[in-house]
């Protein structure tokens, strides 16, 4: 499984496209000054991860990878993204530290979804749609705008780890949030 790890200095805002193969599986970027990420022919990633804080949008060719794993993109100006394909394999979601203030109903076409990190952004709500996710074990919910926790994700019936950490949640809903999952704050 031919992975690729690619760490660019502050200066360099383009990817050595020479060095990302057909055959990468596994493909993990740091560039702080990085922009876009040209279409690249790589015809079985598994897994991508991206940190660039001059990143602004997700490449539209890369989430329609449905045999895609692992998707993570951390510490980008990112406001929104793109629909999520059917039949998309994606197992460990990672929008961390973007400014999304909204998740796309097609996360619901994440079947395969077990651990969903959004932690750092501006959401105060989910998709409804999040419900048919019902492999999801762990949810990352940490420094948001969350006044209120969805009630749907109390329909997430393999949840076992939820982290609400540093979200202007109110004393009543404190109080429901523990009843419901005996957390403390």
């Amino acid at each position: 499984m031919p992975s690729l790890f690619l760490k660019l200095g502050k200066n360099k805002s383009s990817l050595p496209i020479e060095k990302i193969t057909p055959d990468i599986t596994h493909l993990e970027i740091q560039a702080p000054s990085l922009t876009s990420i040209p279409k690249v022919q790589i015809d079985n990633l598994i897994s991508f991860s991206i940190q660039a804080s001059s990143l602004e949008e997700i490449p539209t060719w890369i989430i329609e990878k449905t045999e895609l794993e692992v998707f993570k993109i951390k510490n980008s100006p990112i406001r929104s993204i793109s629909n999520f394909q059917k039949g998309s394999k994606i197992r460990i979601l990672e929008l961390s530290n973007l400014e999304l203030d909204e998740i796309p109903e097609s996360i619901s076409y994440l079947k395969c979804l077990d651990t969903l990190n959004l932690a750092g952004n501006r959401l105060s709500d989910l998709p409804d749609s999040l419900v048919e996710n019902q492999g999801i074990t762990r949810i990352n919910l940490d420094k948001n705008q969350f006044q209120i926790l969805p009630l749907m994700i109390e329909k997430l019936k393999k949840l076992n780890h939820i982290s609400l950490e540093g979200n202007p949640l109110t004393e009543q809903e404190k109080n429901r949030i523990y009843q419901v999952f005996g957390i403390w704050f």
